[in-house]
C-alpha cells in the first residue's frame, strides 16, 4: 500500500498514513498495489508552502503544472486520487478500508479547513485570473474519492465565504500593522540589548583579567610566604641553637666561679684563723 504526491505532505499525515503501513512511493508506473495520488486545493496549498517556507517554488506556472499532471494520470482501480486534508480527517479503519474496497459511504461530515484571510485572497485572485486552474481542480474533484465530505466543486465560493466580511479583512490588516510596529519595538529593544551585552562582554573581559592579576599577584605573595616561612624556621633552629650553647657557656661558667669561689674560702679560712689566733 503507497501514497504518492509531487510535493511533500504535511507530517501529521506523514505520520498516520505510516501509522497504517502506507508507505511513500516516486513511480506510481510500475506496480499493482494500490496507491492514493494525494492532491490539496490551490488555499491549502498555498497555505502550506507559505508555512513551510517554501514559498520560492510557489507560482501561477507550478500550480497550473501541478493540477495538469494530475489530470493527465489515468486512473484505474489501483490509482485513485484523494484530497490530502480529507486523509487527514478520516479514521484509521475507513482509511484501510479504502485499500481492501470495503469503504462505505457515509453522511458528509467534514469541513474542509479555512484558511488564513490573506490567503484566501490570493487563491482567489488566482482562480479568477486563471481560469485553466480552476477547471483541471474541479475535474480532479469529480475523479476523486470523496470520503465524508462534500465534493468541492464551487471553491471559489466557498473561499468567499472563509473571508466572512471587510471588517475582518481591516482587523486582520490592522493586526498586521500592529505586528510590524511590535516587530520595529522589539528589533530596538535588541539593538539595545546587544549593546548591553556588548559592555557587559568588555566588563567580564576586564573582570577576567583583574582576576588573572590577582590570581599571578596572589601566587608571587603565597611564594613569597613560603619562603619566609622557611627563614624563620631556620632562624628559629639557629636561635635554639644559639640559646642552648649560651646556656651550656652559662652553665659552665656558672661551674668555674662556683669552683673559684669554694677554692677562695678554703684559702681565707686558715689566715683569718691566724689572725685570730695572735689576738687571743
Amino acid at each position: 500500500m503507497y501514497w504518492y504526491s509531487p510535493i511533500p505532505i504535511n507530517k501529521k499525515l506523514s505520520d498516520k498514513l505510516k501509522y497504517s503501513n502506507i508507505y511513500e512511493i516516486r513511480d506510481i508506473k510500475d506496480t499493482n498495489d494500490l496507491i492514493l495520488l494525494i492532491y490539496n486545493p490551490p488555499d491549502i496549498l498555498i497555505d502550506y508552502f507559505l508555512k513551510e517556507n517554501i514559498e520560492n517554488y510557489l507560482s501561477v506556472d507550478f500550480l497550473i503544472n501541478y493540477y495538469n499532471n494530475f489530470n493527465n494520470i489515468k486512473l484505474n482501480d489501483n490509482l485513485k486520487l484523494i484530497a490530502g486534508w480529507n486523509l487527514e480527517y478520516i479514521n484509521n479503519e475507513d482509511l484501510n478500508n479504502l485499500f481492501n474496497n470495503e469503504y462505505e459511504k457515509k453522511e458528509s461530515k467534514i469541513k474542509i479547513p479555512k484558511i488564513d484571510s490573506n490567503i484566501s485572497l490570493i487563491a482567489l485572485e488566482i482562480l479568477r485570473s486563471q481560469n485553466n486552474i480552476l477547471d483541471f481542480y474541479q475535474d480532479i474533484e469529480l475523479k476523486a474519492l470523496i470520503v465524508d465530505r462534500e465534493i468541492d466543486l464551487n471553491i471559489k465560493f466557498r473561499i468567499k465565504n472563509n473571508l466572512n466580511s471587510c471588517d475582518s479583512l481591516l482587523k486582520d490588516k490592522n493586526n498586521s500593522y500592529k505586528m510590524i510596529d511590535l516587530n520595529k519595538e522589539l528589533e530596538n529593544k535588541l539593538r539595545h540589548f546587544e549593546k548591553e551585552l556588548d559592555y557587559l562582554k568588555a566588563y567580564n573581559q576586564k573582570l577576567e583579567e583583574d582576576l588573572e592579576n590577582f590570581y599571578v599577584k596572589n601566587k608571587n605573595l603565597e611564594e613569597l610566604s613560603n619562603k619566609q616561612d622557611i627563614l624563620i624556621k631556620r632562624a628559629s633552629k639557629v636561635l635554639q641553637s644559639i640559646t642552648q650553647i649560651n646556656i651550656r657557656k652559662l652553665i659552665k661558667i656558672n661551674d668555674i666561679v662556683h669552683d673559684i669561689n669554694h677554692k677562695s674560702a678554703k684559702s681565707r679560712l686558715p689566715f683569718f684563723k691566724k689572725i685570730k689566733g695572735n689576738f687571743g
